[in-house]
C-alpha cells in the first residue's frame, strides 16, 4: 500500500477488500453517497468525522471534507487541473522518496511538519515535502526536503534544521511513540536540504499497533458518553 498526499487529500493505493472497508466505514457511521459514479462516505459522528471516495479496489481517496474528496475525483477523472503541473511541486515530488507516504506542503503550512510551531527560518521556504519509505526488509526512512529561496538561506539554515530534526526525534518519535534508536542525517545540495531519520520496521510496527489500541480505548469511551449524554 503507497499513499500520495498534496494539501489535505490522500491517495492510498493497494489491494483493498471493498466490502471490507464498506463494514468499517458503517461501524464508525459514515454515510454514503455518490459522485459522478464513484462511491464515497462520509462521517457523522462528532468524534470521527472525515470523508472518502472507493475510486475502485486499488484506490482510495481520503479528506476530511468531502468538497476535497469531490475535487480530488474531478483530477483523477482528468476533468480539472493537477498540482503536478506546479513546477515546485513536480520538482518537490521527483525528489522525495517513493514510499509509504508521500506529501508536500507550502510554506504556511510547514508548521504542521515540527509540531505546529513554525521554524525561524519558514519564511525563506518555497516548499516542503515529506515520504516515509522502506529502505531495506528492516528498516523504514522518514525524509524531510526543504526548498529555500536560495542557496545562500539553505546554508544559513541547515545547523537550526538538523536541531529542529533532532527535538522533533526525540520529542515525537522517541518520547511519544517509543520508536528508539533513530538515525539522523542532514544533508544541502544548492538550495535544498534533505533530513532523514532511519527507525526499524519492527518499532514503527509496535508504535502503531500501541496507538491503535489507544485509538480503539478513546473511541470506545466517547460512545459510552454520547449514549449517557442522550
Amino acid at each position: 500500500t503507497s499513499v500520495a498526499s498534496g494539501g489535505d487529500v490522500f491517495l492510498v493505493r493497494g489491494a483493498f477488500d471493498l466490502d471490507d472497508v464498506r463494514d468499517e466505514a458503517e461501524d464508525r457511521d459514515y454515510d454514503s453517497s455518490e459522485y459522478k459514479d464513484v462511491e464515497t462516505w462520509e462521517g457523522t459522528s462528532p468524534y470521527d468525522t472525515g470523508a472518502m471516495a472507493l475510486y475502485d479496489d486499488s484506490l482510495i481517496i481520503i479528506a476530511e471534507e468531502m468538497d476535497d474528496v469531490e475535487r480530488c475525483i474531478d483530477v483523477v477523472k482528468g476533468g480539472d487541473g493537477s498540482l503536478y503541473g506546479v513546477a515546485d511541486f513536480k520538482d518537490m515530488m521527483e525528489r522525495l522518496p517513493a514510499g509509504l507516504v508521500v506529501a508536500c506542503a507550502d510554506p504556511s503550512e510547514v508548521d504542521d511538519i515540527f509540531g505546529g510551531s513554525a521554524p525561524l527560518y519558514a519564511g525563506d521556504l518555497d516548499m516542503a515535502g515529506i515520504s516515509l519509505a522502506a529502505k531495506d526488509l528492516e528498516n523504514l526512512l522518514l525524509t524531510l526536503i526543504l526548498k529555500f529561496d536560495s542557496e545562500d538561506q539553505a546554508a544559513d539554515a541547515e545547523d537550526d534544521v538538523r536541531d529542529d530534526v533532532e527535538t522533533a526525534v526525540d520529542t515525537y518519535l522517541e518520547g511519544c511513540l517509543g520508536i528508539g534508536d533513530v538515525e539522523i542525517d542532514v544533508a544541502r545540495d544548492r538550495e535544498y536540504l534533505t533530513a532523514t531519520a532511519e527507525m526499524t520496521i519492527e518499532s514503527v510496527a509496535g508504535a502503531v499497533q500501541d496507538l491503535s489500541e489507544a485509538s480503539d480505548m478513546v473511541a470506545s469511551a466517547n460512545a459510552e458518553l454520547v449514549t449517557v449524554n442522550t
